[in-house]
């Protein structure tokens, strides 16, 4: 049967085999485990989504965000942006 999981970010439809075992509320295998990977406080009984849910239809950048980061696209460690690619001028 497929059921709604929702908890937190993470929204969900799966699939479950009914079992008729009272003695557990849900049997989560392996590979829903692994393709989730929630986090599971054993003690406190709880579970959570580990990282939040990404859209289909979010977008990454490739713009440097900080000057270390331009420094570093181009395989320079360190390196920092000329004052004039930043838009620097000299107040002097």
């Amino acid at each position: 049967m497929d059921l709604a999981v929702k908890f937190e970010d993470f929204d969900s439809t799966e699939s479950f085999l009914g079992l008729g075992k009272d003695k557990y509320d849900l049997i989560l295998g392996m590979p829903w485990l692994e393709k989730h990977e929630p986090w599971i406080d054993w003690r406190g009984e709880a579970i959570g989504a580990s990282r939040p849910a990404v859209s289909d239809r979010a977008l990454m950048s490739n713009v440097p965000t900080s000057v270390r980061d331009w420094g570093a696209r181009d395989g320079r460690q360190g390196a920092y942006a000329p004052e004039e690619e930043l838009g620097v001028t000299d107040s002097n």
